[in-house]
């Protein structure tokens, strides 16, 4: 379903929004929305969904609570408050986002899933939504998918140059697996597409099973899971290899069975690419062999491993500088021998009341890598089932730059917080 905005009236979303609120809730004001006739509700929906667009938000989440319903967007990694919702309003506005979304507004017992596409002027937005029933009513989250804001190209992830080479090379074998891993909202599924773009020729079949397709991609057979109808990723994947492909993309590796008919698939001769939900590269390998795979079939079908984290990038405006402490210097592999060493934070700003105050919000982020391609030490981990440990000092010592080096190197350039490095790497 496709929502454009609408003008004739004014909404006032005093209608729909409680008061103003301290505390924990802060202060919501009323906002002006152009709405038709008759359509306060829609119209008031609509502003929601577009106010987080256009405040670059990733997901919108709308959360039940015991005194009203709580909205809030989370931009760059962060939660920033949006509004708050009348408890006695909350259904219509709910019904409001179902419909919107293709889901049963009569069902309220079940999680259910649903997307469409909204226009924000000239964006055009792919939005997820996705509901959980709760003690307080059904809590929401819509994830938007912003086609303008997505660069599909390797060179724009930020991966450095000698890590970028060999993903790069590791793209041009012929067969075997690939995974990217890291946890969710890491940049996984974005990594997979512009991978995937980077080998994209008319030459080429390729396929890929998603849950749900992302993002549309020219040249490219995609095919949405729909687990209602039993079409799941195993037997999508089945199908797949009735269709003479060169190249499969896997969304995510779930269970066994997918496991192991991706890795068959890399066995016969064909290039996959998967990602999993793990924290780093050796873990991935690790989790690979406790869903049952034989070590002897991973060792021999694993091309590579992208470990990856978006972290929270310091405003360039709001930068200052600092003298680091001794446990950082520690942290950071920096001596008293090497001189003062100057860090960089996010500054402290002074509130309304004079009170200093720390933003939350953050106007980007940044990712960090590491990549691993096996070699023959690291394949005699796999068959052996070494703990990942072994894997990633092995990785290490053939020269992985893992997650925490990557990071420290941002942090030594001013671009991110020490603290984000500590909280996000191990």
């Amino acid at each position: 379903m496709s929502v454009g905005m609408v003008s004739s009236l004014t909404l006032n979303t005093k209608r729909f929004c409680m008061g103003s609120q301290s505390g924990v809730k802060g202060t919501q004001q009323a906002v002006s929305t152009p709405v038709g006739d008759g359509q306060d509700l829609m119209g008031y929906v609509q502003h929601l969904l577009i106010d987080a667009v256009n405040r670059g938000a990733s997901d919108l989440h709308i959360e039940p609570q015991k005194d009203g319903v709580r909205v809030r967007q989370r931009v760059n990694g962060c939660f920033v408050s949006a509004a708050w919702i009348d408890p006695h309003l909350y259904p219509a506005v709910l019904s409001g986002i179902k419909v919107m979304n293709g889901a049963d507004i009569a069902e309220f017992r079940i999680p259910q899933d649903g997307r469409m596409t909204l226009n924000a002027g000239a964006r055009r937005v792919d939005v997820r939504m996705s509901t959980l029933p709760t003690r307080f009513g059904e809590s929401v989250v819509l994830r938007f998918l912003d086609r303008m804001r997505v660069g599909l190209s390797m060179d724009a992830l930020g991966i450095p140059e000698a890590e970028l080479g060999r993903i790069r090379s590791a793209l041009t074998q012929p067969s075997g697996i690939i995974l990217a891993t890291g946890p969710t909202g890491s940049g996984k599924t974005t990594t997979l597409y512009c991978a995937i773009q980077e080998i994209n020729r008319p030459e080429l079949k390729i396929l890929t099973v998603e849950d749900p397709v992302e993002y549309a991609l020219e040249g490219i057979v995609q095919v949405p899971v729909n687990t209602a109808i039993g079409l799941d990723f195993a037997s999508v994947l089945r199908a797949f290899l009735r269709q003479d492909p060169d190249v499969m993309l896997i969304g995510e590796i779930r269970d066994e069975e997918t496991a192991s008919i991706g890795i068959h698939a890399a066995m016969t001769g064909h290039r996959v690419l998967s990602s999993l939900h793990t924290q780093d590269t050796a873990s991935a390998v690790v989790r690979m062999v406790d869903m049952e795979i034989e070590p002897f079939l991973l060792a021999e079908t694993l091309s590579g491993l992208v470990g990856q984290r978006l972290l929270r990038r310091i405003p360039g405006h709001l930068k200052e500088c600092y003298e680091a402490s001794d446990e950082q210097r520690a942290a950071l592999a920096k001596d008293e021998d090497q001189g003062p060493l100057t860090l960089c934070r996010k500054a402290v700003l002074k509130g309304p009341n004079t009170k200093e105050t720390y933003d939350h919000t953050f106007h980007e982020r940044i990712g960090i890598f590491e990549v691993m391609i096996p070699n023959d030490a690291i394949r005699e981990c796999v068959i052996n089932k070494s703990p990942g440990q072994v894997i990633r000092s092995i990785a290490s010592k053939n020269g992985m730059t893992c997650l925490r080096e990557h990071a420290r190197k941002l942090v030594l350039q001013g671009e991110i917080e020490f603290s984000e490095m500590i909280l996000q790497t191990v």
